[in-house]
């Protein structure tokens, strides 16, 4: 399945993390990023091992006090809860996708999973190339269950992984036609429900 939008203007210049998911997507794993021309391209994929490098970059190690400092930044979508079992499969998915691997994903690049009406994402806001990993996603999933509650939509971003390094945004929102996944990862003005 592969589907185009046509976005306004160079492509890196005006990129918002504006990913719409366009209308009548069905359930699966894709991946969406700007091509040359600025047209913003949707890919169900089969495997991230064809979409993605694995990182060679080895994760800073931290100190004791290091380790108990805050690590994550969150974004809750407070009262928009999700559909438990859809967004379970929808993450697991994205997780099955990712394996045991740390994986460099390009910038303005992001990967998602549509389960019912619950889509899961990891998404690359920067410039630059991020990181993601399974285990981060699931750590993202405890951060953004603290946080927001228990199966309401958020995003996690792990503040630092290694020096230089980016890590994308993840988490899970309600899904419906044309929702901007990465552009509402971070649009909530709370980092909390509580």
């Amino acid at each position: 399945m592969h589907f185009t939008n046509l976005v306004a203007g160079s492509a890196l210049f005006y990129f918002t993390g504006a990913f719409k998911v366009p209308k009548g997507t069905t359930d699966g794993f894709y991946k969406v990023y700007l091509n040359a021309q600025g047209q913003e391209i949707h890919e169900r994929v089969s495997s991230l091992e064809t979409e993605a490098t694995p990182a060679e970059v080895p994760i800073a190690k931290r100190s004791r006090i290091e380790k108990r400092e805050p690590q994550w930044l969150t974004w809750c979508g407070c009262g928009i809860e999700l559909n438990h079992g859809n967004c379970d499969d929808a993450v697991q998915d994205l997780k099955d996708q990712m394996g045991s691997t740390v994986w460099v994903v390009g910038p303005q690049t992001a990967f998602y999973s549509i389960r019912g009406d619950a889509v899961a994402f990891s998404c690359n806001n920067a410039d630059g190339d991020a990181l993601t990993s399974a285990d981060w996603m699931t750590q993202a999933a405890e951060v953004v269950t603290y946080a927001c509650g228990w199966y309401i939509a958020g995003t996690g971003q792990w503040a630092w992984i290694t020096p230089g390094a980016n890590s994308t945004d993840m988490g899970y929102m309600v899904w419906r036609d044309g929702v901007n996944i990465c552009g509402d990862a971070q649009a909530s003005p709370v980092d909390r429900c509580w």
